[in-house]
């Protein structure tokens, strides 16, 4: 080996931690200071060449097998613990020690972990209850109860050194994986670079090949954690769980690798966003819990507890935020190399048009691509130095664009977040209340299909489907801000207009109006959407208490269009219910047309006529109506009902069956024409009848008791 300040060696242990090896060390057994795992420091002659670092990755001989020590447990015999040997003072002089690192932060909490860790502080804080017990003589046995608590510690112990185990296992085949992926990467950029590959075939390789690795970086990142978590605080706090549950073998499933849509580069400003959101939080909450004082009585453990949670909490947020700025410098430095490419392959393209290889229009369609696809890379990398000197979650650009969508894999897809999802429900609710009774008990189709009401029953048909259609857009629209205003206009219109239909459908009924099942919905439909605009504005900072507001706002505007506002529009008849009774015949009724008397005469004096004898007649019986029958129809006329409203005189409808055409329903006032010669003349409300007239005849209606009459066509 070297003399001087090059005789010194470091180590690197699979999980990543960085160590120095002194002389003095050569040939002992020792431990890595952050994961525990076991390691055999190689003799001078083992070291290759004049290496001065050794990756414990590349090589595996030097990893010593079997299982590990307890954290607490002190180094057997004969085995130095790196981390302490690395203080003690050399003969030689190395220069000063580095500091030590700080304990890898894992991005995720592993349950076994936080199980272990809860039942050992269960058991500690049961073992430290029990102590005040003052025992006979200092050589007894602890009584049943301790022994077995102790039993229980024993096994957690145990357990806990199981699964260190195969967390160091999964380590080390992580390390290897992205080690070979990273060697895969260098040669797709060598093979692209000197002509090997085309462009195009190394962008998809390299592309799928980074995803992959950031796979295995993450979970390199969780497992280093992981091996380093030593506290319950650490480990995601405390869980009450039963002596029952301690393991009797431990299981390690992780989770399984899934191919994400869309560019690494979306998937990085996503991650990096909730990780900034997420320090926001813990900081927030890092500062409540720093101003806790014990209430009177309250143990001072339990505000402890509460800071050191809420400090781990805010050490994962921090390390997560500084992960995810690694892997977009990381990228950033990727789409440079392949800046650097993409000139090595115009220059090769341009090559090989000057010795014919290729002709003009071939070197244009390469050029063509060939620029475009640097100017994504150079879009792509001034978003990802914005985002990396984003001091907030606000600042972090949205990704957004359509060279995105080149810059993936995968190629154009379509991207559902959670708040899409929400709207899309709240486009089902819409469509599903055009079915159901919302004025009237009657659905607004079935009110068409009788005709009555008609503009009406078109509203309410037409603006649920109409804000039904809005949603979907809007909820495919690229970025936060856009799909949560488009919500919030969507929601408010929708509220407004279909309170206001509410309010014509039934004048009456007031708030009573929302109890109808489509009213229900509708009620439903508008709370979702506003939902929607929460979800998707929870990111926004300025703009993530816009929902909040508007709720409470929209709901005290329908109650006073509901409550407080007039018609302002004529009212509409209501739908009667279908009848399913047989048509009387169309017979003309005697009974149901009174001739008009005759006027009387004027007076005039009569003079005293003389007695006349007894004469016996009868009655003469009536005359028919001196009216040619010939060339008249005989047409059914039904009255269906009275709407009214204050202020406006009442409207009629009369249903008019004509012998082969369909039903016509009108809607007339007391004077105006019904059919023919027929006119609305009177209505009876104690009778609940209307009265017909033609000048010469009356016609008397009783509701749903349709009669036939002669009209001249």
């Amino acid at each position: 080996m070297p003399k001087g300040k090059t005789a010194r060696l470091r180590i690197y242990c699979i999980c990543g931690q960085k160590m120095k090896v002194s002389r003095s060390m050569y040939g002992k057994a020792g431990k890595c200071v952050a994961c525990r795992q076991k390691i055999r420091i190689p003799l001078p002659e083992e070291i290759p060449g004049d290496a001065n670092e050794i990756h414990l990755k590349d090589h595996p001989e030097f990893l010593r097998r079997g299982e590990a020590a307890e954290a607490e447990a002190e180094p057997e015999a004969g085995e130095v613990a790196v981390a302490v040997a690395v203080a003690e003072p050399e003969p030689i002089s190395l220069g000063e020690e580095d500091r030590p690192s700080e304990p890898t932060a894992p991005l995720e909490i592993l349950e076994p972990l936080r199980a272990l860790c809860s039942l050992d502080a269960k058991i500690t804080r049961h073992l430290r209850a029990l102590s005040g017990f003052e025992r006979r003589s200092p050589d007894q046995k602890p009584d049943k109860q301790e022994a077995q608590l102790l039993g229980y510690r024993a096994r957690v112990h145990r357990a806990r050194m199981e699964l260190d185990e195969l967390l160091r296992q999964r380590l080390m085949e992580t390390a290897v994986d992205l080690a070979t992926v990273q060697e895969r990467l260098a040669d797709l950029a060598l093979g692209v670079r000197v002509g090997e590959i085309d462009y195009k075939s190394y962008r998809d390789q390299a592309a799928r090949l980074r995803i992959r690795r950031n796979h295995l970086e993450e979970r390199q990142q969780n497992l280093r954690g992981w091996l380093s978590v030593t506290d319950l605080a650490g480990a995601g706090g405390f869980v009450d769980l039963g002596f029952e549950t301690i393991p009797k073998r431990v299981e390690l499933h992780l989770p399984r690798e899934v191919e994400p849509h869309g560019s690494l580069v979306e998937q990085h400003l996503m991650s990096l966003r909730e990780a900034l959101i997420r320090r926001e939080a813990a900081e927030r909450k890092l500062g409540i819990a720093e101003r806790m004082i014990p209430k009177e009585g309250e143990s001072p453990k339990r505000v402890q507890a509460v800071r050191a949670e809420s400090k781990a909490e805010e050490r994962r947020a921090k390390g997560a935020v500084a992960f995810y700025m690694q892997r977009l410098q990381q990228l950033r430095d990727d789409y440079a190399a392949d800046i650097q490419a993409i000139e090595s392959q115009l220059d090769l393209a341009r090559g090989r048009m000057q010795v014919g290889e290729i002709d003009r229009g071939q070197y244009d369609d390469i050029e063509d691509m060939l620029q475009r696809a640097k100017a994504d890379l150079a879009k792509a990398s001034d978003m990802m130095n914005r985002a990396l000197t984003a001091p907030s979650s606000a600042d972090v650009p949205e990704p957004r664009g359509t060279f995105l969508q080149r810059l993936s894999p995968y190629g154009a897809y379509l991207q559902v977040s959670t708040d899409s999802l929400v709207a899309w429900g709240a486009a089902v609710l819409l469509l599903v209340s055009i079915f159901l009774p919302v004025a009237g008990g009657h659905s607004p189709f079935v009110a068409y299909r009788h005709g009555a009401g008609l503009t009406l029953a078109l509203g309410m048909i037409m603006i649920p489907f109409v804000l039904a259609l809005a949603l979907v857009p809007a909820s495919l629209a690229p970025g936060h801000k856009p799909r949560g205003g488009s919500y919030l206009a969507i929601g408010a219109v929708g509220a407004v207009l279909l309170s206001v239909l509410l309010r014509y459908g039934a004048p009456d009924e007031g708030l009573g109006a929302l109890l109808h099942p489509g009213a229900m919905l509708w009620a439903l439909a508008v709370l979702a959407v506003v939902a929607a605009a929460a979800v998707a504005l929870a990111p926004v900072r300025i703009w993530r208490f816009a929902p909040w507001i508007l709720a409470p706002v929209l709901a005290l505007v329908c109650g006073a269009v509901l409550t407080f506002t007039g018609s302002l529009v004529p009212p509409q008849a209501p739908v009667p219910e279908p009848v399913t009774r047989p048509v009387a015949p169309r017979v003309p009724q005697p009974s149901a047309v009174v001739p008009r008397p005759a006027a009387p005469a004027p007076v005039e004096p009569v003079a005293a006529a003389e007695p006349e004898a007894d004469i016996q007649t009868t009655p003469a019986p009536a005359e028919p109506p001196k009216e040619d029958l010939l060339g008249m129809n005989a047409v059914d006329i039904e009255w269906r009902g009275k709407v009214g409203a204050p202020g406006r005189p009442p409207l009629f409808s009369i249903a008019v069956h004509i012998p082969g055409q369909a039903p016509e329903t009108r809607m007339v006032n007391i004077g105006e024409t019904v059919y023919g010669k027929w006119k609305l003349s009177e209505y009876n409300p104690a009778l609940q009848s209307v009265t017909l007239s033609n000048e010469r005849e009356f016609l008397v209606l009783r509701s749903g008791q349709p009669i036939s009459v002669a009209v001249q066509p």
